[in-house]
């Protein structure tokens, strides 16, 4: 039986200059980002090592880079991640991750306008 496992990261909060708007992106906006990776971690929870599992502080350290670079849209910069974490983390086999602007600037009350998307690991061909 194959098990598979989840590292999850929930609420991570920044400031990001996202928005189409010249003044979202001086002063930012309000993004937050919940992460699901699949991996399997069964050694770091035998062994209790860092190495059998994903880091998350270096998964942290990935989004804030990216989320520091001006961009007009949630999708392209929720894409950026998906693909930098399955780089840079072998053992991620699938990446599912939110983003959410706080109170984007439409015509109307909005808490958070939020996109969601799924990238998997693809397979090398053969």
């Amino acid at each position: 039986m194959r098990f598979m496992d989840k590292v999850i990261l929930s609420g991570l909060e920044f400031n990001a200059p996202i928005g189409l708007h010249a003044f979202e992106k001086e002063k930012g906006n309000t993004i937050i980002v919940d992460i699901e990776l699949k991996t399997r971690f069964q050694k770091a929870a035998a062994e209790d090592v860092i190495e059998g599992t994903v880091d998350y502080e270096q998964v942290y350290k990935v989004i804030a880079e990216i989320l520091e670079k001006p961009a007009n849209l949630l999708e392209y910069v929720a894409e950026k991640i998906a693909e930098k974490v399955l780089v840079e983390f072998e053992s991620v086999k699938k990446v599912t991750l939110s983003l959410s602007k706080l109170n984007p600037p439409i015509q109307g009350k909005c808490k958070a306008s939020t996109i969601k998307i799924t990238r998997k690991r693809k397979k090398p061909k053969q």
